[in-house]
């Protein structure tokens, strides 16, 4: 079976205080990209501080068939924001991450299931909405956490704060993720993930084929669920051009 492959629009570089965008270009930005068919919004708390839930927020009674997808709990520092925002930009911080830890961020070792509560919460208000297609751990918790924090999340999802639940990863060895609903992962990853019954969101930000991708993922005869792939371009004739490039392909 051939997945449903979807486009999503990445929004995490967008907002950032470094090469970030406008709130007027961001707004044009996905008010565009809505036109062309993009479904999906992805952001996070940690996105500028949770300066791109804000934004969204202040257009969504524009884009109200738009899915969006918030994660809590990505870590990078605990400095004052504009010291974290300067170390989240930084290529040579990020680098250095991955050599040493195996992964960019982490996940924020003081949250607790009422903080990741309370958490939720500020986005949903941040984001002027009533509940998320989905909400995700923006990262692996650690282990003496793990278990909490997952119940928490289950909890989350019956109590209608978001339709679907999951984690955004950048690694492989999980510990587990059997109740995931959701997993986001790097493309690299794709082939570890293929057996999953979660549907996949694909980062494909550093991905230089946007042609090679598609094709990767749609001779994946093992892919059940739907795939959805993150584009993070401020440049809507890029975003235009995948979505062209998707529909030729189906």
């Amino acid at each position: 079976m051939n997945p449903e492959v979807l486009l999503g629009l990445g929004t995490g570089k967008l907002r950032n205080i470094k090469g970030g965008i406008s709130l007027n270009e961001f707004s044009k930005l996905i008010l565009n990209a809505q036109e062309i068919g993009i479904k999906l919004l992805d952001t996070a708390d940690s996105y500028s501080s949770g300066d791109s839930e804000q934004a969204i927020g202040k257009i969504r009674s524009q884009i109200k068939e738009m899915q969006i997808c918030t994660k809590a709990g990505g870590y990078i520092s605990n400095l004052p924001r504009p010291l974290n925002q300067f170390y989240i930009n930084s290529k040579t911080l990020q680098k250095s991450r991955i050599l040493l830890n195996g992964q960019y961020f982490s996940f924020d070792p003081r949250i607790t299931p009422r903080i990741l509560r309370k958490k939720i919460e500020a986005s949903l208000r941040r984001l002027s909405v009533n509940s998320v297609e989905i909400f995700l751990l923006h990262g692996i918790p650690e282990i003496d956490k793990f278990n909490n924090l997952v119940e928490e999340m289950i909890k989350i999802k019956s109590d209608g704060l978001a339709r679907k639940i999951g984690m955004s990863i950048d690694k492989t060895d999980v510990p587990d993720s059997k109740w995931c609903d959701v997993l986001q992962i790097p493309y690299g990853n794709l082939e570890h993930f293929i057996n999953h019954k979660a549907e996949l969101m694909i980062n494909s930000f550093y991905t230089p084929d946007s042609s090679e991708l598609l094709h990767r993922i749609r001779n994946i005869k093992s892919i059940d669920n739907n795939v959805s792939i993150l584009l993070g371009s401020r440049n809507i004739s890029h975003i235009e051009s995948f979505s062209n490039l998707l529909k030729s392909k189906s």
